[in-house]
């Protein structure tokens, strides 16, 4: 197999505007739910109880978003190697792949965190109105938290289809086969 492209995104945009797009994008989309809620909500008192599980639930929140990654893999029975550390006195769960999977996979992979988070913060939403403002935060987080899995799913798009994404330290090599490969 031949590297394609490697992707690095904190090579090819920087961290610091990877960070500052992603902060926009959370604070633009908090505003499109909380007044999508509130217009739809109008009648219901919002509620500030629980202050301490939204504390809680925005500290775990990006830990949720790694392991959202890691379901679709371990779905596929694809092996995965965890391993968690101490990073600013929150932990960090770093995932590793030991082999390649699809360009289908990976669209599955990067976009699940955004489905599945997404989705159950709107569901809560239904389920308890009162409490809309916490899940459009916690939904804000993680839609801020995507913007570089967004940026994954558009390198990979351009991939050929019959590819294979390699996960590396530094981001993911997308690999295909030599022709050579092929005919024997």
């Amino acid at each position: 197999m031949n590297c394609w492209k490697s992707i690095n995104i904190v090579k090819q945009y920087g961290l610091h505007r990877i960070t500052l797009v992603s902060f926009i994008i959370a604070l633009l989309s908090f505003i499109l739910l909380f007044l999508s809620f509130s217009l739809v909500f109008h009648d219901i008192t919002v509620s500030s109880n629980y202050f301490g599980w939204f504390c809680l639930s925005s500290a775990s929140m990006f830990t949720m978003h790694k392991l959202c990654h890691a379901l679709p893999l371990l779905a596929t029975r694809n092996q995965v190697k965890f391993r968690w550390r101490w990073k600013s006195f929150m932990p960090y769960m770093n995932i590793k792949t030991k082999k390649p999977f699809s360009k289908y996979q990976s669209y599955i992979v990067f976009l699940s965190p955004f489905i599945i988070i997404t989705t159950s913060m709107l569901i809560l939403t239904c389920i308890f109105p009162s409490y809309y403002h916490y899940f459009a935060m916690l939904a804000s987080l993680n839609i801020g938290l995507c913007f570089p899995d967004f940026l994954y799913v558009k390198h990979i798009q351009a991939a050929p289809n019959a590819c294979q994404i390699e996960e590396l330290e530094s981001g993911y090599d997308i690999l295909i086969r030599n022709e050579t490969e092929v005919a024997s």
